[in-house]
């Protein structure tokens, strides 16, 4: 019973896609460009900082963190933010 608790509520969180430790990097990477802190986006949000980390380096998901990233970054979407990430292709 436990057990399909756990997969029903992972289930809505399908839609939100979750980073790599590259993209996460990238992302890391913009946010410091424009100078936007985690803890800026945490206050907006109303959660940690620690919490914005894990997000944007792939080690959990969380909509209302990736859009507020997003928005941040000035996209209308996570989706957006990482259609935008360079992928590199082999020769």
């Amino acid at each position: 019973m436990r057990q399909m608790k756990r997969i029903r509520n992972t289930a809505n969180f399908s839609k939100f896609k979750r980073v790599d430790r590259l993209q996460g990097a990238w992302i890391g990477y913009q946010m410091k460009c424009q100078g936007i802190t985690h803890k800026d986006i945490a206050i907006k949000v109303g959660v940690r900082p620690v919490s914005v980390t894990q997000v944007i380096h792939g080690l959990r998901t969380s909509g209302r963190i990736q859009k507020a990233v997003a928005q941040e970054l000035g996209y209308e979407s996570w989706n957006q933010l990482m259609a935008t990430f360079p992928i590199r292709r082999s020769a």
